[in-house]
């Protein structure tokens, strides 16, 4: 549940945890929580000891299921 004070960042697809972390830079200490979503198990170990909520899903522009598909490069 998120309160109205709440300043929240939402991440479309993290990759590894250590390039959300240098995304946020100077902005870290303006955001309370930060959800990343990222479907890729490959980078879900990353994100084991971090403070960011893991949703590992991917996200899309309608309300559907879709194939992933993870390559092996």
């Amino acid at each position: 549940m998120l309160l109205p004070s709440e300043n929240v960042l939402v991440d479309g697809g993290g990759n590894y945890c250590y390039s959300v972390e240098r995304c946020l830079g100077n902005f870290e200490n303006h955001f309370n929580k930060v959800i990343v979503f990222e479907p890729n198990p490959i980078f879900h170990e990353s994100y084991k000891h971090s403070k960011f909520t893991l949703i590992k899903k991917a996200i899309w522009t309608s309300d559907c299921t879709l194939p992933f598909h993870v390559s092996k490069d």
